[in-house]
């Protein structure tokens, strides 16, 4: 066995039972990281620099850690608070996408939101929800 192979070995040993994982915490404390990090470029600032400690730091304490299911709660925890914004990021990462096959329009009744296939020309949409009929151009 080479050097990289026993360095390789003795790094899972030393890993078995620990966390070790990157989960959307992780990457949102890396993620944090860097964009101190890329402060410090145009602020040279002590303070900047000691802030871009923290998230790292966070994370390999998490990655290091041996008490698992605290991990998978607090990685929970985090994925409950974030989910309206990430559910307004996808909303919007699919309009973005669609924008060309599709066209997205408001139900007046009940404020739903509906998609139609775009170049129809002017039709009549029944919404799924209410049941409510109006006519747009798609």
């Amino acid at each position: 066995m080479n050097f990289l192979q026993r360095l390789l070995a003795s790094l899972q040993r030393f890993m078995t039972g620990r966390y070790g994982g990157i989960d959307s915490l992780n990457l949102f404390l890396m993620a944090v990281y860097v964009i101190f990090c890329v402060l410090q470029i145009f602020f040279r600032n002590a303070a900047v620099y000691l802030l871009s400690f923290i998230p790292a730091i966070l994370f390999i304490l998490r990655m290091l850690s041996r008490n698992i299911e605290a991990r998978r709660k607090e990685n929970q925890k985090f994925l409950e608070i974030t989910a309206p914004v990430r559910k307004i990021t996808r909303k919007y990462k699919r309009r973005i996408r669609d924008g060309k096959t599709y066209k997205y329009f408001s139900c007046p009744n009940c404020r739903k939101e509906l998609r139609v296939p775009r170049g129809r020309g002017k039709i009549e949409i029944t919404c799924p929800h209410c049941r409510h009929h109006f006519q747009a151009k798609s």
